[in-house]
């Protein structure tokens, strides 16, 4: 089967974050599975370069790739800014306001027609907008509801001034964006979530087959661990994400000091990895003698042997923290914060992993596996057993190729999001 692949911002690869290694697991298994695939990638083409030839990675996997410049920054720019047109916006906000690239729906729609594919997998809210225009069968998975990540970033960025002026704007978000996502998903033969709650909450917003896909990550072979002498903690994500930053804060407020206490400053050590610079005010309060920042990680295998837990401690209930999920494919011990339960609800407590709901908990739990070598090898071998289970690529990424192959199938039949399994 020929399966055209729509994506936005980066290619699927398996280093510049959660989406980007989600779409890269599905690609890669896909053309495992002897399917052809064609990836067309919405892009900004004034985003900053990356030192990694994405593109080249994509096709020596053996897939097509189509690079389609959107139109999706120009909505803004060619806005009336006076207050009445503002205003007016909030109250009957135009879609493209909404989904800006509804402006790239012709131009996905003949990159498509291009590959000539039976079926297209749209992965998250731009590529389906985009394809709204695809005339063949859709089987839409979407992330984050963008009507709460634009919420979480409006709170982060308060008290400054400044974001008040994009309060307008969220209220015509909150109000409107859900509506026009269910039309959407509507439109589609198939949809499914990759988080657990907001699979739920489509469900209950108007799309009752909305299935809870689990988030695939390529399998690294056998589980191994090469446990650095000192206690090693290790934190994950990229520091322009509202999630991770507001993890990281929790954790340096809250986490930290009980660690130091408790251990000695220099008694432990925690590295974080991720790109871009922390924002002033998080930077100060990692400068401890325990936290080393590493800056963006190509391959984080080596962090993820080396530690003796992997922290994830956001306590926002938004999205799934593939880091999670990649910490259990190397069978490696797991400390988080209850509200990632809900994204992955296959998380268990003194199962596969340690759950808290609060600092003092996290620090708890932390304290618990640095001291017990036995305890982190029982939870790392039941976090690669629920790996192998759940997320392993044959198992979800098969489930993802079995409703392409039947939308395809199908082809013809009305378009029915409710028959997604």
């Amino acid at each position: 089967m020929n399966i055209a692949m729509l994506v936005a911002g980066v290619p699927p690869n398996p280093a510049t974050g959660g989406g980007a290694v989600t779409a890269w697991t599905v690609m890669t298994q896909l053309l495992e599975l002897g399917h052809d695939v064609g990836v067309v990638v919405l892009v900004d083409e004034d985003a900053p370069a990356d030192n990694v030839d994405r593109d080249a990675l994509v096709r020596a996997r053996g897939a097509e790739l189509v690079r389609l410049p959107s139109r999706a920054a120009s909505v803004f720019e060619r806005l009336p800014h006076s207050p009445s047109a503002r205003l007016s916006r909030v109250v009957d906000p135009p879609e493209e306001t909404l989904y800006p690239t509804l402006l790239d729906r012709a131009a996905m729609s003949d990159a498509v027609d291009g590959l000539g594919a039976d079926a297209a997998f749209v992965y998250h809210f731009e590529s389906l907008a985009a394809s709204r225009d695809v005339t063949i069968p859709r089987f839409a998975a979407v992330g984050d509801p963008p009507h709460l990540s634009a919420l979480y970033h409006f709170r982060r960025a308060l008290p400054d001034p400044r974001s008040l002026r994009h309060g307008l704007r969220l209220q015509a978000q909150v109000r409107r964006q859900p509506r026009l996502l269910v039309e959407m998903l509507h439109e589609c033969a198939a949809c499914g979530a990759f988080a657990a709650h907001h699979a739920a909450w489509l469900r209950t917003s108007g799309v009752p087959g909305c299935a809870y896909l689990r988030t695939p990550v390529p399998d690294p072979g056998p589980v191994w661990r090469d446990e650095a002498e000192r206690p090693r903690i290790l934190l994950i994500g990229h520091l322009k994400g509202a999630v991770t930053l507001e993890g990281l804060e929790l954790f340096a407020r809250g986490v930290l000091p009980l660690l130091e206490e408790e251990l000695g400053e220099d008694g432990f050590e925690v590295r974080l990895a991720g790109g871009y610079e922390p924002p002033p005010r998080l930077r100060r309060l990692l400068d401890r003698p325990s936290i080393r920042l590493l800056g963006h990680v190509e391959d984080v295998s080596t962090e993820l042997r080396s530690a003796h837990v992997l922290l994830v401690p956001n306590s926002i209930t938004l999205g799934v923290r593939v880091r999670i999920v990649t910490a259990f494919s190397y069978g490696s011990c797991v400390v988080t914060h209850r509200s990632n339960t809900l994204g992955i609800p296959e998380l268990a407590h003194e199962r596969n992993a340690l759950v808290a709901h609060d600092p003092r908990g996290l620090a708890h739990e932390l304290l618990r596996a640095l001291g017990d070598a036995g305890l982190r090898a029982e939870l790392g071998e039941r976090a690669r057993e629920t790996y192998a289970e759940s997320f392993h690529p044959a198992v979800s990424v098969g489930r993802i190729a079995e409703t392409l192959e039947r939308i395809a199938g199908a082809r013809g039949a009305p378009a029915a999001a409710s028959r997604a399994r």
